[in-house]
This record gives C-alpha cells, sequence and structure tokens, in this order.
C-alpha cells in the first residue's frame, strides 16, 4: 500500500477487546500502591469505547500480511489519557467499509 511507513499517522478504530483491557487497566490503577515496581505506570483517563476512532502512529509495516499489497501494521494507538495501546497487525480498511479492529487514514474536516 502507497504511503504506508513507520512514523505515519492514521486512525485505528477501538473493538471491544481493545476498549475492555484499556479500561481494566485503568479500573486497576485505582489499588495502585507506593510499594508498586520501580517505573510502574498508573493508566489514567477517559473511558475507552469501541467504535472511537483514536490516532495512531505507525511503528511496524508488513507488506504482504494479508496478501499481496494489504499490509498489517503494527499502531501505538494514542489514547484520551496518559497511557497508550499496542495493537499487531491491523487491517486496513476502506473508508466505506471501516470495521472494529482495523485502520484507516485520517478523515479530513
Amino acid at each position: 500500500m502507497e504511503g504506508l511507513i513507520e512514523g505515519r499517522i492514521v486512525h485505528y478504530v477501538l473493538n471491544d477487546n481493545d476498549a475492555g483491557s484499556v479500561n481494566q487497566k485503568r479500573a486497576a490503577s485505582f489499588g495502585y500502591s507506593p510499594d508498586a515496581p520501580k517505573g510502574a505506570q498508573m493508566h489514567l483517563g477517559n473511558r475507552a469505547m469501541a467504535g472511537e476512532h483514536c490516532p495512531a502512529i505507525v511503528v511496524r509495516v508488513w507488506p504482504h500480511e494479508y496478501g499481496d499489497d494489504k499490509p498489517g501494521a503494527n499502531l501505538q494507538v494514542f489514547l484520551d489519557g496518559n497511557d497508550s495501546l499496542w495493537v499487531t497487525s491491523a487491517k486496513f480498511a476502506e473508508p466505506e467499509a471501516i470495521e472494529l479492529g482495523t485502520w484507516h487514514w485520517v478523515e479530513k474536516a
């Protein structure tokens, strides 16, 4: 796919598992202890919901993961909080076929 390179910003659509994982980590952070291991992070932010379009930076491209000119992409998804979500092998979706758990080019306003 032309233009898909590491460092590009795209949109990723959270699926149910993504939102659940983010919200679970954030809920567990309220049990944070001062005795937590060095470098432990509290996960704080607004509730994540399936279907949200979130900005993501492409960190790895797998050029033919889903066939000729059908790449998979590893993404760091930026959430509305102090944490992020690492997504691996996300599929591309055309604007008319956007599904949960896929990435697409940023829409123009």
